[in-house]
């Protein structure tokens, strides 16, 4: 009941031979499995989205090649297809370190990456426009921008799981 109710869990990439994983496409080239936990009809600030990831033993979705960012844009594109609010975005797990004077996003997770790696719109990131970063979905293509972590969106929940 509750807040589980509006989840609906996408197996994103499982590989394993045990036939009580499931298998789906894969969302990178690695070999390493991860579901993602779609909360996307519910709109929260950055914060609150990943400590409502973290209540349920994962991490807002982070993004780490090519491959996954088209997979993840692919699994928001249909139920942001349409809504004029907040465009079609969504939180990532990534925010700024130092006003990105040192060059790093940290993630939800407690990773870190160059900022050099995102997937940026043109003129991002602008340290300008906010702190957090969301992906914005524009002609079938997902792009990252800076936002104010205050701004309301719907998100995605990563867990990692490992073959047993």
């Amino acid at each position: 009941g509750g807040l589980l109710a509006f989840l609906s869990v996408l197996v994103v990439a499982v590989q394993s031979n045990d036939s009580s994983y499931l298998t789906a496409r894969k969302a990178n080239g690695s070999s390493k499995a991860f579901i993602v936990i779609n909360f996307l009809y519910i709109r929260h600030s950055w914060q609150k989205a990943s400590e409502l990831c973290k209540r349920y033993g994962s991490n807002l979705v982070t993004v780490e090649s090519y491959k996954q960012n088209n997979f993840t844009a692919d699994l928001a594109a249909k139920p942001l297809r349409g809504r004029a609010d907040s465009a079609a975005s969504y939180w990532l797990g990534y925010q700024t370190q130092n006003n990105l004077q040192t060059n790093t996003l940290a993630a939800a997770a407690g990773n870190q990456i160059s900022q050099y790696y995102g997937h940026w719109a043109l003129e991002q990131p602008s340290i300008e426009d906010g702190q957090c970063v969301k992906s914005v979905i524009r002609n079938e293509k997902q792009e990252w921008e800076l936002t104010r972590c205050e701004t309301l969106l719907p998100f995605m929940c990563q867990i990692k799981a490992r073959p047993r």
